[in-house]
């Protein structure tokens, strides 16, 4: 399933967007900047449900998530889940099995802590 998502500087097309556990139809507008070592997304939501509307709702305004690279997605997915965590959204990126192509990961950390824990994974 591919979703528009509004404008994307990277051309990146999103699939099969997840939202706790169900597939979704929501859309975002992204854009992205760069300040030194630090990557900064803006992520407004146009169309829930998703994440980042649920955190306006909730906090307002600010920081959403913090978003780290890792090298075996189900093995943090796991770690995540044992200590009780869920995935509150996700999908892939790119074409399946292709360099490029990726998958993302939101962990729902309102519990520990309130932000956004994103997972990504590419395919190099």
């Amino acid at each position: 399933m591919q979703t528009s998502h509004g404008s994307n500087p990277w051309g990146v097309d999103l699939f099969s967007p997840h939202y706790y556990g169900e597939i979704v139809d929501h859309k975002l507008i992204q854009g992205w900047q760069k300040e030194f070592d630090v990557d900064y997304e803006w992520c407004i939501p146009v169309k829930p449900p998703i994440v980042y509307d649920d955190h306006i709702k909730k906090h307002g305004e600010g920081i959403h998530h913090l978003a780290f690279m890792v090298k075996d997605m189900g093995k943090v997915l796991q770690d995540y889940d044992t200590k009780g965590f869920v995935v509150s959204m996700g999908g892939t990126w790119g074409e399946d099995g292709k360099p490029g192509s990726g998958r993302y990961e939101y962990i729902d950390m309102e519990k520990g802590g309130g932000l956004t824990m994103e997972l990504l994974w590419s395919l190099e």
